[in-house]
């Protein structure tokens, strides 16, 4: 009788755990995902300004002075330029939140990476998007 209520009190132990290890997790993602959410990328690129949110939405363009009387061919290869630095910063943010909350080798870190960079035609760089 005794091994019996042992081996219940072990197996409520470790179902204890699994849900404590479980919970942790999810709340670890909940976080995680607030913090990709706020994150912001900036680009600059020969006078024009961008920002763009962790979707790859550009939130803010702004032209300085520099770009007065800029033919619009080149002043559209400016924001071009500007948008990919832009996207190339908050890939890279999302890539330091997203190892320091799960590690380095995690499938998630991998599979959200991948999935950024192809959103964004982004080339895989020193580890920070799809190959």
């Amino acid at each position: 009788m005794e091994t019996t209520r042992d081996a219940a009190a072990d197996m409520t132990r470790t179902l204890d755990e699994q849900m404590a290890r479980a919970e942790a997790a999810v709340v670890r993602a909940r976080a995680h995902a607030d913090r990709i959410t706020r994150l912001r990328g900036r680009g600059s690129y020969r006078g024009v300004h961008v920002i763009v949110d962790a979707g790859g939405m550009l939130t803010d363009i702004r032209f300085d002075d520099a770009t007065r009387g800029t033919a619009p061919a080149t002043l559209a290869h400016a924001v071009q330029f500007a948008l990919r630095a832009a996207l190339t910063d908050v890939m890279a943010a999302a890539r330091a939140v997203t190892v320091e909350t799960w590690g380095e080798d995690d499938p998630v870190v991998l599979s959200s990476l991948d999935d950024m960079a192809a959103r964004f035609g982004i080339e895989r760089a020193n580890g920070q998007g799809a190959s």
